[in-house]
């Protein structure tokens, strides 16, 4: 595979990737308009609004929700942000695959994505936006319903590199007597209430914070948690906890966060899943819904014509769907639907096109003509 020429194919690089690139500035967004409409108008809604908001994203396996999530990562993807207000933070974290200890995982998982040096950097502008150490503290306090995290927290602005990293210790849990004394705590993180409520900490800082400075118009948290039913597997007394730290995140962090809660399923309507491991009382405070149904047949080619344009060499003048033709295309599109039994996604596009052309390739005819109907109907489609 590696050896194909894609320049001989008038493309700069392979365009099917199975595995998204993870920065938002290589990605590409190919056809499924209505979807991207949805994104944009949630996105552009919440960096314009004050209250928090729960997204749930729904989609088949390799129907784009990681992608979705990688892409409005990077703030020039998202249109229409008025001046004034400030990029938006991105996190993304992933499902813990097992339930024990799920939320723990999951806590810290979301505090090294948004880096130490982030929240030093926060806390170091709120401690300079008050005249006295008292002020800046009362307002940890206020975010998060404790002394002892509220100073915590605090800390992490000191000029001592020591106190900073031992703070970082006792976020993540670290619990002794020696750690205690020095930064004159009685408590450490340890629950999932601690959790939900140093995390909302962080989130305020982050949020009105940065780089020694004050935002004038608050900066909006864009949480996506993916992979969710992993929770599927957890037991009983795995998920509620977890589901529990999420709908707890969520009321004591009344703005300025927007959660995308994100599942697949191999029939997307299935809510009933959804509903039983996230629970009522979550799913009650969820305020929208996006769903990537199976794309038809022209839905797919619109989404392959797509991304092909978006990889083409500068002056190339072939067909839009070069190298294949429109015809194979269409029977491309059918078998993956008839013979695999497979929804037509982003990612069955992807891989039956570069098996395509990897098949090609080994027969030595992928540079002589077009890949056309005959050609595909020449080969065994499998599911590898």
């Amino acid at each position: 595979m590696n050896s194909i020429n894609w320049q001989k194919l008038g493309l700069k690089k392979n365009p099917f990737k199975i595995v998204p690139d993870k920065e938002g500035e290589k990605l590409v967004w190919a056809g499924f308009k209505e979807n991207k409409k949805k994104f944009e108008k949630i996105i552009t809604d919440s960096v314009s609004s004050n209250g928090s908001k729960v997204i749930l994203v729904v989609s088949r396996y390799g129907g784009g929700k990681t992608h979705s999530s990688y892409y409005f990562s990077n703030s020039e993807n998202i249109p229409n942000i008025s001046d004034g207000y400030p990029s938006p933070i991105s996190i993304i974290v992933t499902s813990p695959m097992k339930g024990n200890d799920a939320t723990g995982e999951l806590f810290k998982n979301i505090v090294e994505k948004i880096k130490w040096r982030n929240i030093e950097g926060s806390v170091r502008g709120l401690r300079q936006a008050y005249q006295t150490d008292a002020e800046s503290l009362n307002v940890l306090e206020s975010w998060t319903n404790s002394e002892d995290l509220a100073r915590l927290l605090w800390l992490m602005g000191d000029e001592n590199p020591d106190i900073v990293f031992l703070a970082q210790q006792a976020i993540f849990g670290q619990n002794t007597t020696s750690l205690k004394n020095t930064l004159r705590i009685r408590r450490v993180v340890s629950s999932d209430t601690d959790r939900d409520n140093a995390l909302s900490g962080i989130f305020m800082l982050l949020a009105n914070y940065a780089d020694g400075k004050a935002f004038d118009t608050k900066r909006r948290i864009f949480l996506w948690i993916d992979e969710l039913e992993s929770l599927i597997y957890y037991t009983a007394k795995e998920y509620r906890p977890f589901t529990q730290f999420l709908r707890q995140l969520y009321d004591v962090t009344p703005n300025y966060l927007t959660m995308f809660l994100s599942f697949s399923f191999s029939d997307p309507s299935d809510f009933q899943n959804i509903e039983i491991v996230l629970g009522q009382a979550l799913m009650d405070r969820t305020s929208t819904s996006i769903i990537f149904d199976e794309a038809t047949i022209e839905q797919g080619k619109e989404y392959l014509s797509e991304l092909l344009s978006k990889y083409r060499n500068d002056g190339f003048e072939g067909g839009k769907y070069s190298p294949f033709t429109e015809d194979a295309i269409d029977l491309l599109l059918e078998r993956a639907s008839a013979i695999l039994e497979k929804p037509i996604t982003p990612r069955t596009i992807g891989k039956l096109s570069l098996n395509i052309i990897s098949e090609a390739f080994n027969q030595g005819v992928l540079y002589e003509k077009q890949i056309d109907a005959k050609f595909i109907d020449s080969i065994k489609f499998i599911e590898d």
